[in-house]
């Protein structure tokens, strides 16, 4: 454990670790935004060692689209799904104490015939998802089996990391673990064991390997990087096209080749049959139905044998993707690809879940339906399709234009502007669970059949500040109550806007006021600097988004120049917005990461500062138990036990030395307890939660030995 292990959850990922949308839905490329404002040959059958590859750069919305939550808008029965009794029977839901049931005004809903407690397992489906992919980029560092980086496999099936071996025969995916007599695989939807990967994943990468192979051959992605030996063959043709496709089109490629074995044998696949429970958009016209069309016509040419799937089928098949994909993420959320799982789709939308979708042992090795809040026996379960820590536009936003419906669920309500710029006051009725949604215009009939209950009417007796978007009255006398409603005309899709109209002085004054929810104090704001200071905070989180932070600010090796600029831009934001707020909540994460490991003694307060103030603002803005503020304590734990461990900031005694420990245990036992509760007691809080047990019996060692040289000093005395 090292402060260099901390940092390396930056390296190489899409998004950073914090973000709760990775653990949730995505979609196909080019489908929706989710930016908050912001010649065939024959398939090789071995691996060999991997080459050094450069990622792929990712299309602006393709990046979007892995952070994106972009589940089924409705389970319900519709033209593209089946009834709710139909959906039991071939879910099997009953063997797992569920069902699906028929929901007024939602369409189909999840059901528990149980009750559970935060950290129970609500379903958990061992076998890894048939329809499923890595992100090009999380090809080279992921198994394509087990879907686990090589430390992860390592740690999970306890043996030494070893270096993940190509696939000879494309030459794109890679696996921890080398088998022969491959070709012969007997099955599909299977579970992944250690030394199997390769073997257990040839039924389903063995026509995804001849279609690599074809495309490369035929140039698609033989660009000039690649043939200048960049050695995987990722990259973008003449015309732009991304080689390898996007995972969306190989996840869709690996169930129409897994059917067509399936069918070879005389036999229907079970995992086909799941797929088409789930709800699609048939009837979207205009611009939705051509891109359909679009992306339908890139899978068909992926696919290459028209005869596999009819062109019709083709576009059931890529809408239902959109409308139900998870995003594919390891132990520790980072986003990683995209699968589907029908029986995780069945649950409905809230911004207030109760229940979350983990892979807490990695997605090969199955889905978690996990819940994190008390649910009765016979109430519905509810996950997030998006991020939860966003502003209330932004979710709408997100909601609206790939789902076609809104949510009335009380944080919604609650936080929703009136006409006069204040949030909503939630429903006056403690009793009222809110948890449905309504159409968002003349596409909400492609949603559902089902008849729409009109939203709950929302009452505007008391304005709610939205801790994820508002102003901080500094001088507030109730202390950190002190927020207040941000002013309409300020938005996180309005400030790129705003910012230029002050920079070229086009009348912004952004003199308001506000009324504080603390004091209750009607106060003067002026937010015209805001916008300015919002869009370089988004600037900085893009730019370690795409891995661009240093080309920009400094270098690696001396992050000082990155600090400085982003300490600036973090005062600036705080002095007129709480840390929970957008964007200063993963700003301060990011400080804390790039403050690692502290340069100078004087650097170490600064780093706990900023990992203590975020987590406190992540619990304003996170349901409890949710698996994100497993992982931030988990990360404040490492960083407390390698500043125990390490000699980078040395103790100045025996007694200091042990003090640092036992802080690390007592937060490494919260982080565990946090693990359970957000990834699931019946996994051990997953492979975090084996991790920081690990740490805490490693700290009961460091304690003995510190006590047996405080114990030889005391004799010398």
């Amino acid at each position: 454990m090292s402060f260099k292990d901390l940092r390396a959850a930056r390296a190489g990922r899409h998004h950073p670790s914090f973000d709760p949308r990775q653990h949730q839905r995505s979609s196909p490329s080019g489908v929706a935004s989710s930016e908050p404002s912001s010649s065939a040959g024959t398939a090789g059958t071995g691996v060999e060692e991997p080459r050094r590859v450069l990622p792929l750069p990712e299309e602006k919305k393709e990046m979007a689209m892995e952070t994106q939550a972009s589940g089924s808008a409705s389970a319900g029965t519709s033209r593209g799904g089946i009834s709710a009794e139909e959906t039991n029977r071939v879910l099997r839901l009953g063997e797992h104490g569920l069902e699906v049931r028929d929901v007024r005004g939602r369409g189909r809903g999840l059901f528990g015939k149980k009750t559970y407690r935060p950290g129970d397992r609500i379903l958990s489906l061992p076998s890894r998802q048939t329809c499923s992919a890595l992100s090009s980029k999380s090809l080279p560092s992921h198994c394509s089996g087990c879907y686990l980086s090589s430390l992860d496999s390592a740690a999970l099936n306890h043996r030494e990391p070893a270096s993940l071996l190509r696939c000879a025969g494309c030459k794109v995916v890679h696996y921890c673990s080398k088998v022969s007599g491959l070709g012969v695989g007997d099955g599909v939807g299977f579970g992944v064991g250690l030394g199997d990967c390769q073997r257990n994943d040839w039924p389903l990468h063995a026509g995804e390997c001849k279609a690599l192979q074809r495309l490369r051959n035929s140039g698609s992605g033989a660009t000039a990087g690649t043939r200048a030996g960049t050695g995987a063959g990722i990259g973008v043709d003449a015309s732009g096209a991304e080689y390898p496709p996007p995972e969306w089109v190989r996840a869709i490629g690996r169930l129409v080749w897994a059917r067509k074995a399936q069918r070879a044998k005389g036999g229907e696949l079970q995992a086909w049959d799941e797929y088409m429970t789930m709800q699609s958009h048939p009837t979207r016209t205009g611009d939705k139905a051509e891109e359909i069309r679009r992306l339908a016509n890139k899978l068909e040419t992926y696919l290459g044998d028209t005869s596999i799937v009819s062109g019709e089928d083709l576009e059931t098949l890529v809408s239902k993707f959109q409308t139900n994909s998870f995003t594919l993420s390891s132990p520790d959320l980072t986003p990683l690809g995209a699968l589907v799982s029908p029986h995780a789709a069945m649950a409905n939308h809230s911004c207030v879940p109760n229940a979350v979708v983990v892979f807490p042992l990695g997605a090969g090795r199955g889905v978690e339906i996990v819940a994190i809040g008390e649910i009765g026996k016979g109430e519905e379960i509810l996950t997030s399709y998006i991020d939860v820590s966003s502003p209330w536009e932004t979710r709408q936003h997100e909601l609206e234009s790939q789902y076609a419906f809104s949510c009335s669920c009380p944080l919604c309500l609650s936080t929703a502007p009136d006409d006069n710029g204040s949030a909503s006051a939630p429903p006056n009725d403690p009793s009222c669970s809110v948890r449905s949604v309504v159409p968002a215009g003349p596409t909400a009939s492609a949603v559902r059949d089902s008849p729409v209950a009109p939203a709950a009417p929302v009452s505007t007796t008391q304005p709610q500040a939205d801790p994820r978007w508002c102003l901080l009255h500094q001088t507030c006398s109730k202390g950190e109550s002190g927020l207040i409603p941000m002013p309409t005309i300020l938005t996180p899709h309005s400030t790129p806007i705003l910012a230029r109209a002050v920079e070229s002085g086009l009348g912004f004054d952004g003199k308001k006021q506000g009324r504080c929810e603390g004091c209750g104090e009607v106060v003067p704001v002026d937010v015209k600097a805001l916008p300015g200071w919002i869009e370089k905070a988004k600037m900085m989180i893009r730019l370690d988004e795409e891995g661009l932070l240093w080309d920009r600010f400094g270098t690696r090796d001396k992050p000082s120049n990155a600090i400085t600029s982003l300490q600036m831009v973090l005062a600036h934001l705080l002095s007129q917005m709480p840390p929970s707020s957008y964007p200063v909540l993963p700003l301060l994460r990011l400080l804390f990461l790039l403050n690692l490991p502290p340069a100078t003694p004087s650097d170490l307060d600064p780093t706990l500062s900023a990992l203590s103030i975020s987590y406190e603002a992540s619990t304003k803005v996170y349901p409890p138990n949710h698996p994100s503020l497993a992982i931030i304590l988990a990360e404040w734990g490492k960083f407390l036990f390698a500043l125990a461990t390490e000699d980078w900031i040395p103790a100045t005694s025996l007694q200091d030395r042990l003090h640092r420990v036992m802080q690390a245990q007592e937060r490494l036992v919260i982080a565990v307890k946090a693990c359970e509760s957000g990834f699931g007691r019946a996994v051990a809080g997953g492979l975090v939660g084996m991790e920081m047990r690990g740490l805490v019996e490693r700290c009961e060692v460091e304690k003995a030995g510190i006590g047996g040289e405080m114990e030889l000093l005391r004799r010398k005395r």
